[in-house]
This record gives C-alpha cells, structure tokens and sequence, in this order.
C-alpha cells in the first residue's frame, strides 16, 4: 500500500552544510499497517525522518523508507511495538540513538 503525501507533514530543513534546503517528514497522520515513504516530494528527494514523526503508532508494522533517506532522527520510531520489518536503503547515514526504542520485533 502507499500512504499518500497527504498522510504526512512535510517541511524543508537545512542540510548537514547549511546550503540548502531538504524535505524532512516531520509527523505521520495516517493509521496504516503498511507504510511506503515515497523517494521525493515536490520534484525535490525527502531526506530525514524527524524526531518522534511515528512516535507510538502501534498500527504500523512495516515501512519503506525512501532511498533518498539520509537521517532517522533521535525517538522516529519509539513505541512502534508491531513493527516487524523496515527497508532502510544505503543512503542512510545517520539513524539517532532510541530511534526505534520500545519497538519489540
């Protein structure tokens, strides 16, 4: 299944060097079981997962993350205790200490 756009909050932050600005998902509105991030947005790549942005969503049980993604900030995925399998693609370059803390699979 993919989530729409709509299903998400979505803002532009800067980048590591501060040049310019990248679209982060800030916060997930749906309530789907299975969740596919889509690679970009407004013709421009998502590249981070902001803090706490599927914090204790314990519909969810599996998510693809765009391959665009480079951050999986700091509690992205806390609570999520019926997550069983998540697709993180090689562009990932940093994932933020508790990001799936609390997640039991």
């Amino acid at each position: 299944m993919k989530v729409r756009i709509e299903d998400f909050i979505v803002t532009k932050k800067y980048d590591e060097d501060e040049k310019e600005k990248v679209w982060w998902i800030e916060s997930y509105l749906g309530n789907s079981s299975k969740v596919i991030i889509p690679d970009e947005y407004q013709g421009q790549k998502i590249e981070g997962i902001a803090t706490a942005t599927f914090l204790d969503h314990t519909e969810l049980e599996e998510i693809q993350l765009p391959k665009s993604l480079k951050i999986i900030d700091y509690r992205a995925f806390e609570g999520c205790t019926n997550l069983k399998k998540v697709e993180i693609p090689e562009t990932v370059e940093t994932i933020s200490i508790q990001a799936f803390q609390g997640c039991e699979h």
